[in-house]
């Protein structure tokens, strides 16, 4: 593969393994209905960055993360980038 191409599927992996930690830390939260959307459901950007810090010394954090900033980096754009509730349910709901 070349180079372009092996960092592009680090950074889906990365964004893979941040979802899933901010689901299971509570920062997220999975559509009962859309299991492949998330939203926000907890602002606490602090908690989650102690929370990220620790888990990462302990070396409990899996993923391709050079460093605990990597980690962090990609824990914060994946919680800022996700809706406020799930777009699926609030396009049906919009619809009716």
């Amino acid at each position: 593969m070349g180079i372009t191409k092996d960092a592009y599927l680090r950074e889906l992996d990365q964004q893979a393994v941040a979802e899933e930690l901010a689901v299971e830390w509570g920062i997220l939260k999975r559509c009962p209905w859309h299991c492949d959307f998330t939203y926000q459901d907890d602002w606490d950007l602090e908690r989650m960055y102690r929370i990220a810090a620790w888990r990462f010394k302990r070396g409990e954090i899996p993923g391709p993360f050079a460093d605990q900033r990597e980690l962090t980096d990609v824990l914060r754009a994946i919680v800022e980038d996700a809706p406020t509730e799930c777009l699926r349910c609030e396009k049906m709901r919009n619809e009716d």
